[in-house]
């Protein structure tokens, strides 16, 4: 949260909309209820919500992997929670796992160059924190800026993610777009940029 006000700071900015996919929609989430007065709202985008979804999302990934990528993958995850996890293995898990996060391959985002291993051990430890805290579930509800949620229908990480943290912002708005995984910028960019003027509107 401080990296993101920090930019806030360095553009001059007093507010601004977050806009967070992902582990950043959570992120989002992190900066309405403790910075709301540099918010003037969040737009969440297939958002690691306020709950665990982790064990719900695997399984979802696992009936779609072959078994042998489910093992190689179990033993990348137990060096992972260990902090023993390579860059190179965490690549190779994301190779397994990447193209189910698109319905349409042809929408596919080439597999990401790096991943960076502490960062992704310690934002994976710091989420589950706040998921054993209830840090968003206890303050959500408190929040008074616009809220906007987003999610393809088809995307492994569980549409309740989405729904069920939505329920806990009083007035939040939520859209799910059919026929579309992770990213649907990309696989419904028309469908995605119409509900966000929607919204905004």
């Amino acid at each position: 949260m401080s990296d993101a006000i920090a930019v806030l700071d360095h553009f001059q900015l007093d507010k601004a909309w977050a806009v967070g996919h992902s582990w950043g929609g959570h992120l989002a989430l992190h900066l309405l209820i403790s910075y709301p007065e540099r918010l003037k709202g969040i737009v969440c985008i297939d958002p690691v919500g306020a709950f665990d979804i982790f064990e719900e999302y695997g399984e979802v990934l696992d009936r779609q992997r072959r078994p042998e990528q489910n093992a190689r993958i179990k033993e990348i995850e137990e060096r992972r929670r260990r902090g023993e996890v390579t860059e190179e293995e965490l690549l190779e898990r994301w190779a397994m796992t990447w193209p189910l996060f698109f319905v349409d391959p042809a929408c596919a985002l080439e597999l990401p160059e790096r991943v960076g291993a502490r960062c992704a051990a310690d934002t994976n430890t710091s989420i589950m924190a706040h998921f054993e805290k209830g840090t968003l579930e206890g303050a959500l509800p408190q929040a008074s800026l616009p809220a906007f949620f987003i999610h393809g229908r088809e995307d492994p990480i569980p549409l309740r993610s989405a729904t069920d943290t939505a329920g806990l912002v009083p007035g939040a708005k939520i859209e799910i777009i059919a026929n579309c995984g992770h990213f649907p910028w990309l696989e419904k960019p028309a469908e995605f940029r119409a509900a966000v003027e929607r919204f905004l509107n």
